[in-house]
């Protein structure tokens, strides 16, 4: 379902795509589990539940299974909820691509390495933190909380992911 907001003035927009960003930094320091945190910060910015999505995000976290080995998981929560808004629907799986999503989803991928330097977990740990560490082992667990990894670090990280997907829900692109 995409809802129009056309209606609003700039700073109302501003507002709810910083709102969303906030959320989903408080829920990464209080919470973690970066795309969990994305994906609620956008239900409850926006009222759109489904816990499906919510619950099938888990596992992303921290670079999938904590190993910090693949993508951002806050960048594949914001890919996720795209496809959600506007993916190709199964009774349409016979009928082609969606053009449009894959550009919406290229583009936050783009904006993320731009300002991140990579789409994987460990790199962006590394840029961010000077090192990565595999959270799937306690003492690296520990480690990256001294770093500051939940308190300030992958927090920013899964609010740069949440604006990037609020401007294009404020903007009626999804």
């Amino acid at each position: 379902m995409v809802v129009d907001f056309k209606g609003l003035k700039e700073e109302e927009k501003t507002k709810l795509v910083e709102k969303a960003a906030d959320l989903g930094y408080k829920y990464e320091q209080e919470y973690g589990n970066c795309p969990q945190c994305t994906i609620a910060a956008i239900q409850d910015t926006f009222s759109i539940p489904d816990d499906n999505l919510f619950k099938a995000v888990y596992g992303l976290a921290a670079g999938m299974g904590l190993s910090s080995k693949g993508n951002c998981g806050a960048l594949s929560a914001a890919v996720m909820i795209i496809g959600e808004r506007i993916g190709r629907e199964r009774s349409d799986f016979n009928k082609g691509r969606n053009p449009k999503c894959y550009a919406l989803s290229k583009q936050v991928m783009e904006k993320f390495e731009e300002k991140y330097g990579s789409l994987l977990c460990n790199q962006i740990q590394t840029r961010i933190m000077g090192k990565s560490f595999d959270l799937s082992k306690e003492d690296e667990y520990a480690e990256f909380e001294k770093a500051g990894g939940h308190n300030d670090k992958c927090p920013e990280v899964v609010a740069t992911a949440v604006r990037y997907v609020a401007e294009m829900i404020i903007n009626g692109e999804i």
